[in-house]
């Protein structure tokens, strides 16, 4: 891909994966969220009430990454999106060991509607242990998610952290915000 959407879950990157994707001039991976570029070469351990949810389209496998877009022919965009690359450590260094000269659009959500959003689709897909959005914000805060691969409702919205390791690893015309 020349094109990765970068965004917090929930904060609009499968709309946007789908509207680029109509475009006659845009190719989107056949997989949205597929994690390779945090995945590769790493012993997956997801853990989590979500984990078996998302243990099945994570992709690890080099070939297998790149089949995604076995369909492009004469597109000048080819993009992928999962959300999860914006927060793992591991994102940067493996773009910038495949892709180092992709572009990065970057899609923000205001974080306490986000959190809100992430916890009730959590509890409608059942993996939300919690059944009301404050018992699930206490046990972030106290550590007991910490151990968790997804099921941050607050650590998915500190949006800076995330982003400066980009921002030191990239140049800023690679960025669209």
């Amino acid at each position: 891909p020349n094109l990765l959407i970068l965004g917090a879950p929930k904060s609009g990157t499968t709309t946007l994966h789908y509207v680029l994707d109509q475009h006659p001039e845009i190719y989107m991976s056949s997989i949205k969220e597929p994690g390779f570029l945090w995945a590769y070469g790493e012993a997956l351990d997801l853990k989590g009430p979500s984990a078996l949810l998302l243990k099945h389209r994570v992709v690890q496998d080099l070939d297998e990454y790149q089949k995604l877009f076995a369909g492009v022919t004469t597109e000048k965009v080819i993009g992928e999106s999962s959300a999860s690359y914006m927060f793992h450590p591991r994102s940067p260094g493996l773009i910038r060991q495949f892709i180092p000269q992709t572009k990065f659009l970057v899609i923000l959500r205001h974080p306490a509607e986000r959190a809100f959003s992430s916890f009730t689709q959590y509890l409608r897909d059942g993996v939300e242990p919690c059944s009301n959005f404050a018992d699930a914000i206490t046990e972030e805060r106290q550590g007991l998610r910490d151990q968790w691969t997804f099921g941050h409702h607050l650590r998915y919205g500190f949006y800076y952290s995330a982003l400066k390791r980009y921002l030191e690893d990239f140049e800023w015309r690679q960025f669209n915000v």
